[in-house]
């Protein structure tokens, strides 16, 4: 093998390595092509690094990673709006090293699939909104005590949603918008439920949509539902369940394990 060809194919190894893992950072690079990355302020009660900025390639990048040690210290966070409007990128890893996403962290992107690391803790507001390929994410091995508001508005391909024990909280819009969702698994932690949490799922007269919930009925009447919209007309001809609170035991298993 002459000295070109063992050039190209290391070349070419190289950047097979770059495209399954396209935020890998060098020991001191906070520019690392596509990713850039800011150390957090010194009133941080957590020491590190967050992704502040990917930036899209031209073909599709199979898996993204985020994670990881830099200058000695963990990336813990996925930056606001660091991936918004991605169009890209098929899946995303978060390493366990990540102990939050941001604020429209991946709002409006083609993501289908994340891989979310045992340490996240806090999932902020409209981090997946928008994001319509997202067909189903695990929360379980998370320990989130929220699901912030509009955090999975109108990710309509997403069927099937779990929430994992000890989130006490489902924000305004959380899920609003979510045409496509069929079942939803609440634990019997939550104690509260806001405005149109649930608003537009689609449930037929035959309760095509369910919500099911760990505790009993006398439990889930405890539970704190703020009043939104109710009912509206669907123009196909069947009626849409807005799901503010009022309508919210239209179709409620008890005592459901996830």
């Amino acid at each position: 093998m002459n000295k070109l060809s063992k050039i190209i194919i290391t070349i070419a190894t190289l950047l097979a390595v770059f495209t399954a893992s396209a935020c890998y950072v060098a020991p001191d690079d906070v520019d690392a092509y596509p990713c850039t990355y800011r150390k957090l302020d010194a009133y941080s009660t957590t020491p590190g690094y967050y992704l502040t900025k990917y930036v899209d390639p031209s073909e599709t990048v199979d898996n993204v990673t985020v994670g990881g040690q830099l200058n000695g210290l963990n990336i813990v966070g996925v930056g606001d709006l660091s991936f918004r409007r991605s169009q890209n990128i098929a899946k995303v890893t978060l390493t366990d090293t990540i102990l939050y996403i941001g604020n429209g962290a991946f709002a409006n992107s083609d993501v289908a699939v994340v891989n979310l690391g045992k340490n996240v803790c806090e999932i902020r507001d409209i981090a997946f909104s928008g994001c319509e390929y997202l067909a189903s994410i695990n929360l379980q091995n998370t320990s989130i005590t929220a699901v912030n508001g509009g955090t999975f508005q109108n990710c309509t391909a997403l069927t099937s949603i779990t929430i994992p024990s000890g989130v006490t909280y489902i924000g305004e819009y959380a899920f609003a918008g979510c045409t496509a969702l069929k079942t939803v698994y609440l634990p019997r932690t939550v104690t509260t439920l806001e405005v149109s949490c649930f608003k537009s799922l689609y449930v037929s007269s035959n309760g095509s949509c369910q919500i099911r919930y760990e505790g009993s009925k006398a439990e889930w009447e405890a539970i704190t539902k703020r009043v939104g919209e109710s009912y509206d007309d669907n123009t196909a001809g069947e009626p849409l369940y807005w799901y503010g609170m009022g309508e919210l035991l239209y179709d409620v298993q008890f005592n459901c394990a996830n």
